[in-house]
């Protein structure tokens, strides 16, 4: 059984004039990505492996949910997660090594929202800072097809 945690990162700043990749987290998007952590926490929900956009909104929603779970763990950006589309971020985890049984997943809309519909065959809105957990009944990670997996719960800040 391996968990497939995608998150949008959290709320960004459009005020700043920064470009698209440069933007940084708003207070509300500061404030909602360490909540999301403590879901996390909640759940027992903790990855084995990070795998991030390398666009500052989710490197600092990265940061943040790192500090909160006190995660020891690697942390791999991977570009195509701002440059490229849902089959990426599948081709990531047909990648990974077996001994992983919990990845989280940090990267945009439409992206993630079409990765989770892709992985599951159920649309899922994410607004910023959403997390779905995706089981795939799975041993290894090459294993894994499209609309195979289980959606096993969102969340997202304003349930909080």
């Amino acid at each position: 059984m391996k968990t497939i945690l995608i998150m949008r990162h959290a709320k960004s700043d459009w005020n700043t004039g920064e470009k698209d990749f440069d933007r940084p987290l708003n207070p509300r998007g500061l404030k909602a990505a360490p909540e999301m952590a403590a879901f996390l926490l909640a759940q027992n929900k903790i990855p084995d492996l990070i795998i991030a956009s390398p666009a500052e909104r989710a490197k600092a929603t990265c940061f943040l949910v790192k500090e909160k779970l006190n995660f020891q763990g690697q942390i791999l950006w991977n570009p195509l997660f701002y440059f490229g589309n849902e089959d990426n971020m599948f081709d990531a985890l047909f990648q990974l090594d077996d001994t992983i049984h919990c990845v989280l997943m940090i990267g945009h809309n439409p992206t993630v929202e079409n990765f989770v519909s892709k992985l599951t065959v159920d649309y899922k809105p994410m607004p910023t800072a959403t997390i779905v957990s995706v089981v795939a009944n799975i041993n290894s990670w090459s294993n894994l097809k499209y609309f195979e997996n289980a959606i096993q719960w969102t969340q997202s800040p304003k349930k909080q």
